[in-house]
């Protein structure tokens, strides 16, 4: 179902639909609605835990921690916070490309901060980046980030979130990212 408060995207109030089968492998989306169908092998999701973010541009960090499996950022005022995360991806033996098809988001949010930014790499290439988002949330919440046209990745996936942080309500909490694949026609 649409969510108002993240536009476009989806989300997902079923986690044990979006984080399915062991290792995150075999959970995808349907093509009804971009509602989430357990055990799904048309589209799987490759999941790496929040606590594995590297934070990539701190000038605007306050404190960050890990908190279970959560990594939570607090920012100083008006600022930006780049968190680096490297996405597990299967590796097909024919030497093609995988298709990423939308990015997946586990987070909440205080009222001060936000993701703004988002950019997707294969190794040193750059394959997209989406500015001028706006997505919040307070409590927990699952978002799916629709990729279109979706990226061809080659070899490693990593994918850096910039956090934004107003004057107050300045932290943002990070379970887990995912990147869902096409893997059929």
């Amino acid at each position: 179902m649409a969510n108002g408060k993240h536009g476009a995207q989806f989300t997902i109030r079923n986690r044990r639909a979006f984080f399915g089968t062991a290792l995150g492998l075999g959970v995808g989306l349907g093509a009804g609605a971009g509602l989430a169908k357990a055990g799904s092998v048309r589209n799987p999701i490759s999941w790496v835990h929040g606590n594995s973010a590297m934070v990539a541009n701190g000038q605007g960090l306050e404190h960050d921690q890990v908190e279970g499996n959560a990594r939570v950022v607090h920012g100083r005022s008006w600022s930006n916070v780049q968190l680096h995360f490297a996405v597990p991806s299967p590796a097909l033996d024919t030497g093609s490309s995988m298709r990423v098809a939308a990015v997946w988001v586990r987070f909440r949010a205080q009222n001060g901060a936000r993701i703004s930014a988002m950019t997707l790499h294969d190794c040193e290439r750059t394959l997209m980046r989406r500015e001028k988002m706006d997505i919040r949330g307070e409590d927990w919440d699952d978002v799916r980030i629709a990729l279109d046209p979706p990226c061809l990745v080659a070899r490693s996936l990593g994918l850096t979130l910039e956090c934004a942080f107003a004057d107050v309500a300045r932290q943002i909490a990070i379970s887990a990212i995912g990147c869902e694949f096409e893997t059929g026609a």
